[in-house]
């Protein structure tokens, strides 16, 4: 980007290169050996139920790029808003502020301390995002000139760090829903859920209410907000009306009796 003066498009490339060097390496790594029984080479059998796999990975995909998506759509409809570079940079800074917190929590429940392991995770996840919540908004005078210069930019980040605060609240939660969701296989569900509330509720409100209403920027931040919420809602009430453990308890029977057969 500075040495070579190539910008954005440096940058680009640079991240390029970087997810291609990782799955290059991780493709060497798997067929290198080092996998044990995990990888026993080239079959045919690769192709037994390959639509399966297919449908599976195609949800898997559009369940994490809708996130990816939607803070892209809402950024571009940001650009027509009046004094759209101010609104821009406000919005685009205020969703680095989001990425600080437990993104990385999507983690993969098993076995019969699958349901604990989903209450833990959601309520240490709800925590936090207070805490994330409670530190901007007691220093909401004095974070915004880490990352901006421009007094109107500052400006506009005080007026939405109360709902930024809510934003991680739910950011948090949502994204220990998924975890718990993915571990369970339901994939597909999730992605429609993401599609929906994303792009058939969120963008419409938050177009609606920044053009329609005038309300600017924050019509688009309520966009989201309602959509984010709804999704959290409706994520936390499939998983509690789903036997999360039945899968594993299942499995977990198989092998034993596998094991009684054994030893007759």
């Amino acid at each position: 980007m500075l040495k070579l003066r190539w910008g954005l498009v440096g940058a680009a490339v640079a991240l390029d290169v970087a997810w291609w060097f990782i799955a290059i390496a991780q493709f060497l790594y798997i067929i290198s050996g080092t996998c044990g029984e995990a990888w026993t080479g080239f079959s045919t059998k690769t192709f037994e139920k390959l639509w399966g796999f297919i449908k599976f990975s195609f949800a898997s995909a559009v369940m994490i790029c809708s996130e990816i998506w939607y803070i892209t759509v809402l950024t571009l409809l940001t650009g027509n808003l009046k004094n759209a570079e101010v609104s821009v940079d406000a919005l685009v800074r205020m969703c680095k502020y989001i990425g600080l917190d437990l993104h990385g929590w999507s983690w993969i429940p098993r076995g019969r301390k699958a349901k604990f392991s989903a209450v833990v995770a959601g309520i240490t996840s709800l925590l936090l995002g207070f805490l994330f919540a409670l530190i901007l908004l007691v220093t909401t005078k004095q974070y915004p000139t880490m990352f901006s210069n421009s007094s109107e930019v500052k400006h506009l980040v005080e007026e939405l760090t109360p709902m930024l605060g809510i934003c991680i609240l739910f950011t948090n939660v949502q994204y220990a829903l998924t975890g718990v969701a993915t571990g369970a296989g339901w994939q597909v569900p999730v992605a429609y859920i993401n599609v929906g509330f994303y792009f058939l509720l969120g963008v419409p409100l938050g177009v609606l209410m920044a053009y329609k209403f005038k309300m600017g920027i924050k019509g688009i931040w309520y966009g989201m907000l309602i959509g984010l919420c709804l999704q959290s809602c409706l994520l936390l009430w499939m998983i509690s009306c789903r036997k999360l453990e039945q899968r594993g308890l299942c499995r977990q029977r198989e092998i034993k009796r596998m094991g009684r057969g054994n030893r007759c």
